[in-house]
């Protein structure tokens, strides 16, 4: 037994699990996203100093992996460094544009009310913003890019759509990898309109749903009250032809509703769209800053029920409606340089859940004039409080969703903490991915130490 001299990383995460009646270490890197399973004992050894010889290659793997580190190491510099690479990242950039401000539906909970009016955007803003994307690309040469149109209900300006929709080829011209996405109430997206889209292309479309029909008609309704989800449900079969779809499933942590959601997934099969469905998403829904008198504002929260999130991918699973995908984390668009968010003005807001009128303060730049350096460099990532470089999930948090930092506390440069959730969920995708992989690979875990 050797004596070393590493110790284990600040940002580690370890979890403790069992398979088939053998114990295991699942490790995981919240800023590299690295995971390894090994045996606890060789673990226990690691952390007390201690290496049998045969175990050299192992440790030699978890120092280079990260999980081990020398005790000089500076682990608040590291996670610096770490953040300002990603600011700086544009190999992979998003551009999220809102088309309209106008809605078809009266939703109860929309975290735009207040903000918006029934205002489009214009054709000529629309080429603008065509334009600044491409000087983007051609100076920034990403990789790759994603365009999602939203609103409002963006399909009450499909000539924007069509504007912006010319982006595909001229990316697909220079060979960067394109996904031009938007997102739908689906009150509109009936055949002609998939068609269209799918000629624009187009090939997987975000639809807001609020649970089964009774309960989604209860929050997304038409003015009057009438609800929309028949209508929703016809549109998305005929639609189907030609799209799939990303359903993202809203849900209110303070009622029970959400255990009636598997009646929603039945459903979905039951009209034929098991193999339309792309993967789910579900979102708890969250504090509006309409809500909040800002002279005196109120303590609030976002999601604080990881068992109802829990909950509903195990029953999107079972259906095959959702696989495992990478590890949870809040990817803040406001962090990135590579991730702009253009209003129905052209203007260049920090956030999608930010308003430009509300907000002046927090726009760096417009289609016409460009990013404004200057402003931008006194909204994008903020140093993070010394605290929270100490925490673990640091890699996954960064400080978490800064709009509802600015719900909760009035500024946008605070922090929304949200550890408890994000570790719930964490250790719960280590469990996930690591049963799932023991389980494929059972003949080769009958003596293994590691993987």
């Amino acid at each position: 037994m050797h004596t070393i001299n590493p110790v284990p990383s600040r940002y580690l995460v370890e979890h403790e699990t069992a398979w088939d009646g053998t114990p295991w270490t699942v490790l995981f890197h919240s800023l590299n996203r690295g995971l390894k399973i090994l045996e606890p004992s060789i673990w226990r050894d690691f952390q007390s100093g201690r290496m049998d010889g045969r175990h050299r290659p192992l440790f030699q793997e978890l120092c280079e992996m990260g999980f081990l580190v020398s005790p000089s190491l500076d682990e608040t510099r590291l996670l610096s460094n770490w953040r300002y690479s990603r600011f700086l990242d544009t190999r992979s950039m998003t551009f999220k544009i809102q088309v309209t401000e106008a809605c078809n539906l009266r939703c109860v909970f929309c975290i735009q009310e207040g903000m918006k009016g029934p205002v489009h955007m214009s054709d000529e803003t629309s080429r603008r913003c065509a334009a600044l994307i491409e000087e983007l690309i051609e100076s920034r040469r990403p990789d790759s890019i994603k365009i999602m149109i939203t609103g409002g209900e963006p399909l009450l300006n499909f000539e924007s759509i069509q504007t912006l929709g010319a982006l595909v080829h001229f990316c697909r011209g220079r060979g960067v990898d394109v996904e031009f996405s938007l997102t739908t109430n689906g009150v509109l997206l009936d055949r002609s309109t998939a068609r269209n889209l799918s000629r624009l292309g187009m090939h997987t479309v975000r639809v807001s749903l609020f649970g089964p029909p009774d309960l989604h008609d209860r929050h997304r309704v038409f003015e009057g009250g009438r609800g929309s989800y028949d209508l929703i449900e016809r549109n998305l079969v005929e639609a189907s032809e030609f799209l799939t779809f990303r359903p993202a499933i809203q849900y209110d942590e303070d009622t029970s509703d959400y255990l009636r959601y598997p009646e929603l997934f039945d459903r979905l099969l039951d009209v034929g769209l098991g193999g339309s469905v792309h993967d789910m998403e579900f979102g708890a829904l969250l504090p509006r800053e309409l809500d909040f008198d800002r002279r005196a504002r109120p303590d609030c929260s976002g999601p604080s029920r990881p068992d109802i999130y829990f909950f509903l991918e195990q029953e999107a699973r079972k259906r095959g409606f959702r696989e495992l995908g990478p590890p949870p984390s809040v990817g803040c668009l406001a962090n990135r340089r590579g991730s702009l968010v253009i209003d129905v003005n052209g203007n260049l807001i920090s956030c999608p859940g930010v308003s430009h009128e509300w907000h002046p303060e927090l726009t760096y730049g417009n289609v016409y004039r460009g990013v404004d350096f200057t402003a931008e460099s006194q909204i994008i990532a903020p140093p993070l409080p010394d605290g929270c470089g100490e925490c673990s999930l640091a890699g996954l948090c960064d400080g978490g969703c800064r709009q509802q930092a600015l719900v909760g506390s009035g500024t946008f440069h605070g922090v929304f903490c949200s550890k408890e959730y994000l570790e719930s969920v964490i250790r719960q995708y280590m469990e996930d991915t690591v049963i799932g992989y023991l389980k494929e690979n059972a003949p080769r875990f009958n003596n293994a130490q590691a993987a």
